[in-house]
């Protein structure tokens, strides 16, 4: 009986370090990107990009997952998507020298597509403290001045339909 709880007690550990999000990257919350390799997947990239800035030990974050996880399958063919982690060594560092962190975790940026050897810059799209609902987050994003999918903007910042 003792080995059977003993070996129950290590399948639960094993489970609990496996589904952990510092752990596991989950592939359907967009790629993971840090000062390492931002350059190469986001800002040569000729999409746009959302990009959610967060923690794993940051409970709005993890209130936020669900969502944009949903948010992400429901809308990889319209942008792409990405994830920095801050308590990474090499996210924090991205975050840093992008200036996003003044608004906190969770948050949210939008990356246009910058023009050829350029650096789109990260506009806000979302941050609060309370996690957004799918409707919320979508609106943020894919409405008014949120992520520019075709390359042009109108005048009064809503995206130009293609």
């Amino acid at each position: 009986m003792r080995g059977l709880l003993v070996n129950l007690a290590l399948l639960f550990a094993a489970l609990l370090v496996a589904t952990s999000p510092a752990v596991a990257a989950d592939p359907a919350s967009g790629a993971r990107v840090d000062a390492s390799n931002f350059d190469a997947i986001v800002a040569a990239s000729d999409a746009a990009f959302v990009v959610k800035v967060h923690s794993p030990r940051c409970g709005t974050c993890q209130e936020m997952r669900p969502t944009w996880d949903a948010l992400v399958a429901a809308r990889s063919n319209d942008v792409k998507f990405a994830t920095v982690d801050i308590d990474d060594d090499r996210g924090m560092k991205l975050a840093v020298e992008l200036g996003v962190l003044d608004d906190g975790v969770p948050a949210v940026w939008g990356f246009d597509r910058a023009a050829e050897g350029e650096r789109s810059t990260p506009r806000k799209l979302w941050s609060g403290y309370d996690a957004p609902s799918a409707r919320e987050l979508a609106a943020a994003i894919f409405e008014g001045g949120g992520v520019d999918l075709n390359g042009a903007r109108t005048a009064d910042g809503f995206v130009a339909k293609a």
